[in-house]
């Protein structure tokens, strides 16, 4: 009998917010080793230990979300973020992006709000504010020019963890003691600012009301907010049909 990998069916809605409290716990412990690793020089190592902790981040997200009402137990094949690792990968280049795109549009429409209501008040914007304010494409260009390597890293994010625990051969030999402290660096800088975009999510979640969690919960059953949890997962599936169609081992 094969064992249930759906661990949102595993539990109640309460239960998922316990699990959730759980998964954050164990991505800073990770995250804090990656730390103290870097320290002694093991650069490898520590990355992937970034990596294994946002992908918990990922699980906590899913877990917080079905802890407020967001049906995602029920999703089709929604296993597959508990169980494969480069999913959870895709979800949080989906994250960051939209997150990075929509916080200063967000900002900037509060502090215009805040200035319509008091016009005496003096309102400062930030550069990305006033780029996307001014809709100066150039700026806004240079501004989100380091969207392109974040994409790429996260794209790679899989196969730099494996490299960071295990020896393997490509073309050469290559090791985890190859990895130096400009890729970490970036490693921690880009995965740094995924989970201060998400600790502020669940800040987010924590400040509302409990019937504003219930409206938002109500609203994703019509909206589709959800749609890109569920692209992602048909766009994983035919992958993997792909690699093994091709005899190509995708773990």
């Amino acid at each position: 009998m094969n064992k249930e990998r759906n661990l949102l069916k595993l539990l109640k809605d309460d239960q998922c917010l316990i699990a959730f409290k759980e998964a954050i716990i164990n991505a800073s412990d990770h995250l804090e080793s990656s730390k103290a690793i870097a320290e002694i020089g093991k650069y490898g190592i520590a990355i992937s230990h970034l990596v294994l902790g946002t992908e918990e981040i990922i699980k906590g997200f899913l877990l917080r979300l079905q802890s407020i009402g967001i049906n995602l137990r029920n999703i089709p094949s929604i296993h597959l973020y508990f169980t494969d690792h480069i999913i959870r990968h895709k979800l949080a280049v989906h994250l960051n992006l939209l997150y990075t795109l929509i916080e200063p549009i967000l900002e900037a429409a509060a502090k215009m709000k805040e200035q319509l209501n008091n016009p005496e008040t003096e309102i400062e914007y930030t550069e990305k504010e006033k780029a996307l304010i001014s809709k100066d494409e150039k700026q806004i260009q240079i501004l989100f020019k380091g969207l392109p390597e974040m994409l790429d890293w996260w794209d790679q994010a899989n196969m730099k963890k494996n490299s960071g625990f295990y020896v393997d051969y490509s073309d050469k030999l290559e090791t985890p003691m190859q990895i130096n402290k400009e890729e970490y660096l970036l490693a921690y800088t880009i995965t740094d600012n995924f989970i201060i975009q998400m600790k502020n999510i669940f800040s987010y979640i924590d400040i509302q009301s409990k019937d504003e969690l219930k409206q938002i919960a109500e609203y994703s059953k019509t909206s589709p907010i959800l749609d890109p949890i569920k692209s992602l997962i048909e766009a994983r599936k035919l992958e993997k049909r792909n690699l093994t169609e091709n005899n190509i081992n995708f773990s």
